[in-house]
């Protein structure tokens, strides 16, 4: 392949005036990039809001630790077995929903 594959011309800019910032007006990208320009990182996180530091006293610090892998097999087992028995339960009342809809009868 040759590098010229994806070569972009604008030949039209050609025809336009350069102009000075002062004629275009303001530019809008620019003030949006700079909306929160005047905002210090140390505004963004203060650590003396109450807060942040009440969130931080609720936040579990550790994960539970399991004896052993099969006390942790055992409850992704549990978890596992009643996410199989709610989808067959939402299976079933999907199925009764259906029996009303006019479209599903008609067919």
């Amino acid at each position: 392949m040759d590098n010229a594959d994806n070569l972009v011309l604008f030949p039209s800019s050609k025809n336009f005036e350069n102009f000075s910032p002062e004629e275009l007006g303001t530019d809008p990208l620019y003030e949006l990039l700079n909306e929160f320009a005047h905002i210090e990182d140390d505004d963004i996180w203060d650590d003396d809001e109450p807060e942040i530091n009440e969130l931080m006293e609720t936040a579990p610090t550790e994960l539970p630790k399991f004896e052993s892998h099969s006390e942790l097999n055992q409850m992704l087992c549990a978890q596992m077995e009643q996410l199989e028995d709610l989808g067959q339960r939402l299976k079933y009342y999907l199925g009764e929903i259906e029996l009303y809809i006019p479209e599903k009868r008609r067919k």
